[in-house]
């Protein structure tokens, strides 16, 4: 059985107003989202890539800010979920993101 976790739509409003106003804070908030519990992403049932893509469009926005520490979690974030995502599901990892 897969979790469902209850999203607010209050939150989801603030952070697509946070989005249009403050797309430095917003990165901030999505980075801090992703990197405090790995856990959260690996179960998350969205398909293996696109949580890679979304990860790598958060790495990009910090790499051009200059912010390479958080590039470095994030990297490592995307390598936990490479590692970790079971091979015997529908889900086939795709040979590009295992030389992420």
């Amino acid at each position: 059985m897969k979790k469902h976790y209850f999203i607010d739509p209050d939150l989801l409003k603030y952070a697509e107003e946070l989005k249009q106003k403050n797309y430095h804070e917003y990165m901030k908030l999505l980075y801090l989202t992703y990197t405090e519990d790995f856990e959260i992403c690996l179960i998350d049932d969205k398909p293996l890539d696109i949580k890679i893509k979304v990860i790598d469009k958060i790495r990009e926005y910090f790499a051009s800010t200059e912010e390479y520490e958080k590039c470095s979690k994030l990297k490592l974030l995307s390598d936990y979920l490479i590692s970790n995502t079971k091979k015997d599901n529908d889900e086939q990892i795709p040979d590009t993101l295992r030389a992420v």
